[in-house]
C-alpha cells in the first residue's frame, strides 16, 4: 500500500504502516452521579484517533464575566490521567468540594490498550483509591454495572504495563531506585499545566498531590530515552557501572571533605594543647610528636598517683588513726552509759518493790532471788525464831531487814547517778573531740580526692588527646590515599564516558531521525530558519535549538524546549522510531494560547499528520489538547472539537457544578 506523505520543510514524513492504531488511546469518558442503576449521566465525551480538541466557547458581546476559565479543562486532563492509573486527580480540598456536590460521583471510561478494549470505573466523590475502582474487558460501559464481570483495577494497570513494556529497560531509575513503569511514562505523555511547560523533563508539580510523585530530571531523562528506543542492553550495563563510579567518586570526595574538616579542627585543638609544637609542620610527624608528648604527660601524672607526698597519704592515715581512737573512746563511754542506765533502772525498780511490799512478801521475794539471810545461820534457827513465823502477821512483828535493804538500795542508786553524770560529762567531751577529728579527716580526704581526681582527669585528657592525635594521623593518611586515587578515579570515569559515548553512537541513526523531526517541527511552527537537534550527554537527553529560537523571546524558546520536543517525539513514534504508545495530551499550553500563529501551527501540524493516513487508514496516534483559544477555522468543528465548555452557567462546566459555591 502506498503511504501518504506529510510535507514538512526539507523533510518528508511517512507514517509507519506497522501500526494500525495507538498502543493506548481513549474512546470515551462518561461522568455519572453514581455507578448504580438507574444511571444518571452528567456528561459524556467521546474521543477519536488523531486530533481531539477540548475548548471553550467564544466570548459574546453580552458576556460580562470570563467564559473560558475555571470550566474544568485541566480537571478533565487530570481525570483522564486518573482513569489511566494515577492515584489521585486533585488535592484533598478539591476532592472534598467535589464530594459535597457529587458524593457518589464516578467517572467511567473506555480505553483501548494493546488492541483490547477495557472499561474502567473510578470514584470522584467520597470513595477513593484502588479499592473502590474496578474494570472489565469490554467496550461497553454498561458492563461495569455487572458485579460478576468486574475485575480488580490493578489488572488494567498490568495490561497498560504489558502493552508498553518495550518503553522500559531492565535498569533502575537512579534516583527513584526502582524500575520504570507505565505511570512514569504517563507523566511525560500528559504534562501537568502547573509545570508551565518550562522544561522538557519537568512533568508534575509535586505540591499539587494530583498524581504520582514527580520524577527527578535524571530519572525523567532515562524514561524518555527508554521510550524513544535510545537505550540498549550494552549501555544499560555501562550506565550502571558508570553510576557506581560516580557514586564512588562522590563518596570519596565527601569523605575527603570530612577528613579535611576534621584535620583542621583537630590540629587546632592539638596545637593549643602544647606550646612546643606550634612550629611543627602539619602531618603525620606532627601527630607522632604530639603522641610522644602525651605519653610523657601520662607517665608523669601516673607517677604522681603513687607519690605519698603529692597525695598526703601519711597525714591522711594519721588523721584516720586519731579519728578511729576517738570513735573507740566515744563508743566505750556510750556503752558504759547504757550499762549504768540499765543498772539504775533495775535498782530503782527493786527499791520501789521494797518500799511497797510487806515483810513476808519481801522475804519470799528475797528467797526467790536466793538472797542469803545474815541474821540466822540455818533455816531451822530462823524458823525457831519465828521467821517467817506462822503467826507473823497476827503477831504484827516488824521486818528487821526491810529498812536496811531500802537504805542499801538508795545508796546504790545515788552512786550510779554520780557515775552517770561523770560518764555523761566525759561523753560530751569525747563527742566534741570526735567531731573535731572527723572534720579534720574529712578535709584531708577531700583534698586527697580532689588531688587524685585532678590528676586522673589530666591523665584522661592527655590520653584522649593522644587518641585524637592518632585519629588525626589516620585521617591524614586516608586523605592522602583519597587524593592519590583522585586521578585514577577520574580516569576510570572518563573511560566510562568514552564507553558510554561509543555505546550511544549505536543509536545515532535513531537519534538523528528524532533530531530531524525536531528540526522540522521548529521550522514548521517557529521559523524556516529555526534549527534544532537532540543531544544525549552527561546532562541527559535534551533538545538544543539555535539562536533564531533563542531570539524569538521567552514564549517561543520555552515552546521549542517543550512542546516542539513532545511533538517531534510523537511524529517520530508515528514514523516507527522508538516505542512510544503514540498517545499524547497537552493541557492548555499557555505558550501556544498566547501566540495565535504558533497555536494554529501546532494544531495544523497535528491535523496534517492525521491527514497523512487518509483515505486508506485511520490515524495510529491520538493527540488531545485543551485550550481557551479558538481553534483555526478549519479545525473548529466536529470531528476535531470533542467538547466545548463555558462558565456562563453551571451546566456549561465539565461536571455541571460550581464547586466553589
Amino acid at each position: 500500500m502506498a503511504q501518504s506523505r506529510l510535507p514538512f520543510p526539507d523533510l518528508q514524513i511517512e507514517p509507519s504502516d506497522k501500526y494500525s492504531e495507538p498502543t493506548v488511546w481513549l474512546r470515551r469518558v462518561v461522568f455519572v452521579e453514581s455507578p448504580r442503576p438507574p444511571i444518571s449521566i452528567i456528561r459524556r465525551i467521546t474521543f477519536r484517533r488523531g486530533l481531539n480538541i477540548i475548548c471553550t466557547e467564544p466570548r459574546l458581546p453580552e458576556d460580562t464575566q470570563p467564559v473560558g476559565h475555571s470550566v474544568g479543562k485541566s480537571l478533565m486532563v487530570r481525570i483522564i490521567r486518573y482513569c489511566l492509573g494515577e492515584d489521585r486527580f486533585c488535592t484533598d480540598t478539591q476532592r472534598a468540594a467535589i464530594a459535597q456536590k457529587l458524593e457518589r460521583g464516578y467517572v467511567l471510561a473506555v480505553i483501548r490498550v494493546g488492541g483490547e478494549d477495557w472499561a474502567v470505573a473510578r470514584p470522584l466523590g467520597l470513595e477513593s483509591g484502588y479499592a473502590d475502582s474496578w474494570c472489565v474487558r469490554s467496550n461497553r460501559l454498561k458492563t461495569l454495572l455487572d458485579e460478576e464481570q468486574r475485575l480488580r483495577y490493578r489488572q488494567f494497570l498490568d495490561a497498560l504495563n504489558a502493552a508498553t513494556a518495550k518503553c522500559y529497560a531492565d535498569i533502575d531509575l537512579p534516583r527513584a531506585g526502582r524500575r520504570a513503569n507505565w505511570r512514569d511514562l504517563l507523566g511525560w505523555l500528559s504534562r501537568d499545566q502547573d509545570c508551565h511547560f518550562d522544561h522538557h523533563a519537568d512533568w508534575r508539580a509535586p505540591q499539587l498531590h494530583a498524581g504520582p510523585r514527580a520524577l527527578t530530571r535524571e530519572d525523567a531523562y532515562l524514561v524518555m530515552r527508554m521510550a524513544l528506543g535510545l537505550l540498549g542492553p550494552e549501555e544499560i550495563g555501562l550506565m550502571e557501572s558508570h553510576w557506581k563510579l560516580l557514586d564512588m567518586r562522590q563518596q570519596a570526595e565527601d569523605l575527603a571533605r570530612r577528613h579535611e574538616a576534621y584535620i583542621t579542627e583537630a590540629e587546632d585543638r592539638l596545637r593549643r594543647a602544647v606550646d612546643e609544637l606550634q612550629d611543627e609542620p602539619a602531618g603525620e610527624m606532627f601527630a607522632a610528636a604530639f603522641e610522644n608528648i602525651a605519653d610523657q604527660k601520662v607517665s608523669s601524672l601516673t607517677g604522681l598517683l603513687s607519690d605519698p607526698d603529692v597525695l598526703n597519704r601519711v597525714e591522711l592515715r594519721a588523721l584516720e588513726d586519731v579519728l578511729n581512737a576517738a570513735l573507740r573512746h566515744e563508743g566505750s563511754l556510750e556503752e558504759r552509759s547504757r550499762e549504768l542506765t540499765a543498772r539504775h533502772a533495775a535498782t530503782t525498780e527493786e527499791l520501789r518493790t521494797a518500799e511497797s511490799q510487806d515483810a513476808k512478801t519481801m522475804l519470799q521475794q528475797l528467797a526467790g532471788l536466793r538472797w542469803k539471810c545474815s541474821y540466822f545461820k540455818t533455816k531451822d534457827e530462823a524458823m525457831d525464831a519465828g521467821c517467817p513465823g506462822k503467826n507473823m502477821v497476827d503477831q504484827g512483828i516488824a521486818d528487821p531487814w526491810r529498812k536496811q535493804r531500802i537504805n542499801e538500795l538508795q545508796e546504790e542508786i545515788a552512786a550510779v547517778e554520780r557515775e552517770q553524770r561523770d560518764v555523761a560529762e566525759q561523753l560530751v567531751v569525747a563527742q566534741k573531740e570526735t567531731a573535731t577529728r572527723r572534720q579534720a579527716f574529712s578535709r584531708e580526704t577531700a583534698n586527697f580526692v580532689r588531688t587524685r581526681d585532678d590528676i586522673t582527669r589530666q591523665i584522661g585528657r592527655w590520653t584522649a588527646r593522644k587518641e585524637e592525635a592518632q585519629r588525626y594521623a589516620d585521617a591524614w593518611r586516608d586523605l592522602g590515599v583519597i587524593e592519590g586515587g583522585r586521578e585514577k578515579r577520574q580516569k576510570r570515569i572518563e573511560d566510562s564516558h568514552t564507553a558510554l559515548k561509543q555505546a550511544r553512537s549505536r543509536f545515532d541513526q535513531q537519534k538523528a531521525a528524532i533530531s530531524e523531526f525536531y528540526d522540522s517541527v521548529l521550522k514548521r511552527t517557529i521559523s524556516p530558519n529555526a534549527e534544532g537537534r537532540i543531544e544525549i550527554d552527561g546532562d541527559g537527553l535534551r533538545p538544543v535549538s539555535n539562536e533564531v529560537v533563542a531570539d524569538s523571546g521567552t514564549t517561543l524558546r520555552e515552546y521549542a524546549d517543550v512542546l516542539s520536543f513532545d511533538l517531534a517525539c510523537l511524529v517520530a513514534s508515528v514514523c516507527g522510531t522508538g516505542h512510544l504508545p503514540r498517545f499524547w495530551i497537552h493541557d492548555s499550553p499557555r505558550q501556544a494560547d498566547s501566540e495565535e500563529q504558533l497555536y494554529h501551527s501546532v494544531l495544523g501540524l497535528i491535523a496534517e499528520l492525521e491527514a497523512a493516513y487518509r483515505p486508506a487508514r485511520q490515524p495510529a496516534f491520538q493527540y488531545i489538547l485543551t485550550t481557551t483559544s479558538a481553534p483555526p477555522t478549519a479545525l473548529n468543528h466536529v470531528p476535531f472539537v470533542r467538547a466545548r465548555l463555558h462558565a456562563r452557567t453551571e451546566a456549561g462546566k465539565l461536571l455541571r457544578c460550581d464547586f466553589g459555591k
